[in-house]
């Protein structure tokens, strides 16, 4: 992400998007393993691709009801604060202030493939 001062709300909806699809080519290439060799492309509720599927539809909901939390990067205090935030201690978060992002947005369709066949 640029080093901006402040960030518009079709910026930050963006970066909301690339935020929930950020494992798509985990998830992918594990739909396509468990459908190599006659298999149904069904990946196994104990693995981390099927935890990931899992919590891309849920933020997937709630970016589409424009329920997605995220830095809320529009105040220029805040995305200095995010570029101070070095530890990555989610203790911390508590002195960012966040928004609701989505609605607008559009982000790209997983199953696309899976959905043809």
């Amino acid at each position: 992400m640029d080093q901006k001062k402040m960030y518009t709300v079709e910026e930050l909806t963006t970066l909301a998007a690339e935020y929930v699809t950020r494992n798509d080519e985990d998830i992918a290439s594990a739909i396509h393993a468990a459908s190599i060799g006659g298999g149904k492309g069904k990946v196994a509720k104990t693995s981390s691709a099927w935890q990931k599927m899992r919590m891309r539809e849920e933020e997937a909901a709630d970016f589409a009801a424009g329920q997605l939390v995220i830095p809320d990067m529009i105040y220029p205090k805040v995305v200095r604060a995010m570029g101070d935030w070095k530890t990555g201690n989610a203790d911390q978060m508590h002195t960012i202030r966040t928004g609701k992002y989505g609605k607008e947005g559009v982000i790209p369709v997983l199953y696309e493939e899976a959905s043809q066949k």
